[in-house]
């Protein structure tokens, strides 16, 4: 894909390497900081991709900022989180993110998000620099989030 198109990709705040965020994080806040970042980048439209609840940032830039994008790649992602394994999971992140085993949240993450040693290794190593504040914020609203009743109103590909 970078062959042919610009891929850019950013941390989100309080996750890898940028900083806490005093602001409860919010998919609505990620959008919005989704558009700043084209507007210093001189970016008028894309195509904004996610993967698991970077889906749902998708959708809810999709929403918020529909004249910024071109259309959206969701890859795992969702639209809110309704099944007892995925709440539980997430539930579970929650509660290692709070206690501060960030180190033991990030193989966890990252063993089950990865198909190679390098993929893994990788994942891992920005995993563990996260903010865990903010990374129990985001999967706090994760749990919250519901976009679903909105979708019709998304007229771009996805």
């Amino acid at each position: 894909m970078s062959l042919q198109y610009k891929v850019i990709t950013f941390d989100l705040r309080g996750h890898g390497r940028s900083g806490y965020s005093k602001e409860p994080i919010t998919y609505r806040m990620i959008a919005n900081d989704i558009a700043k970042l084209m507007d210093h980048l001189s970016i008028e439209k894309a195509v904004i991709c996610g993967y698991s609840t970077g889906g749902s940032v998708v959708l809810e830039f999709l929403l918020s900022h529909k004249d910024r994008a071109l259309g959206g790649v969701i890859i795992s992602g969702m639209s809110e989180v309704r099944d007892f394994y995925n709440e539980k999971r997430i539930a579970i992140a929650r509660l290692l993110s709070k206690a501060k085993a960030k180190h033991l949240l990030g193989l966890a993450v990252s063993w089950g998000n990865s198909n190679t040693f390098k993929t893994f290794t990788n994942m891992f190593r920005d995993a563990v620099k996260g903010d865990p504040r903010n990374i129990c914020q985001y999967y706090l609203y994760s749990l919250q989030y519901n976009c679903t009743d909105q979708l019709h109103t998304i007229s771009l590909p996805v």
